[in-house]
C-alpha cells in the first residue's frame, strides 16, 4: 500500500505510524522497514532504534545501502 504513495510516503505521519507499528512486529516486511527508513530527517534515529531492538538487521540490504 505504501507504494501507490509514491515519496509522499515520507510526508504522511499516519502512515509512517503504521508502518512503525508493523517494523516493531517480529516479522517485519523488507517493504515496510524501507518505506519507515525513508524519511531522511528520522532515519538515522530509526536505524539506531531497529540496530538496538535486534543487532541483526544490520545484515538488512536496505542497511548496507544506507549507512554506506
Amino acid at each position: 500500500m505504501a507504494d501507490a504513495f509514491g515519496k509522499a510516503v515520507e510526508r504522511l505521519p499516519k502512515l509512517q505510524h503504521l508502518l512503525e507499528q508493523l517494523v516493531k512486529t517480529q516479522k517485519s516486511p523488507a517493504q515496510a522497514v524501507r518505506h519507515w527508513l525513508a524519511p531522511y530527517k528520522t532515519r538515522d534515529e530509526r536505524v539506531r532504534e531497529l540496530l538496538d531492538r535486534d543487532p541483526s538487521f544490520i545484515t538488512f540490504y536496505e542497511y548496507s545501502t544506507i549507512c554506506i
